[in-house]
């Protein structure tokens, strides 16, 4: 039986970048989850952002990714280059 993860983006009622979905993929963990959620705020808006996350982790490695203090690795290098990717291609 597979399970399913679930991300969310929330910034207040009616706003248009509030999204949610399922996590797409065979790694189904929250960690996942969290860092999908916060490549899909990268990826959608050009505006500063202020990540709160449940993960501590999540919070840490994107910081670092956009810092370039951390290169894209393991299980979530995919997610990693898409937040690096969104991060390189907003408008200054």
């Amino acid at each position: 039986r597979m399970r399913r993860s679930g991300w969310g983006i929330w910034v207040q009622e009616g706003h248009p970048l509030n999204n949610y979905g399922v996590v797409p993929g065979p790694e189904q963990t929250a960690g996942r989850a969290e860092l999908y959620a916060a490549v899909k705020v990268l990826e959608r808006t050009t505006a500063n952002v202020y990540l709160v996350s449940d993960k501590r982790a999540c919070e840490h490695n994107v910081m670092a990714l956009i810092d370039g203090g951390f290169e894209p690795d393991g299980k979530h290098a995919d997610l990693h280059r898409r937040a690096i990717n969104a991060y390189e291609h907003k408008a200054p």
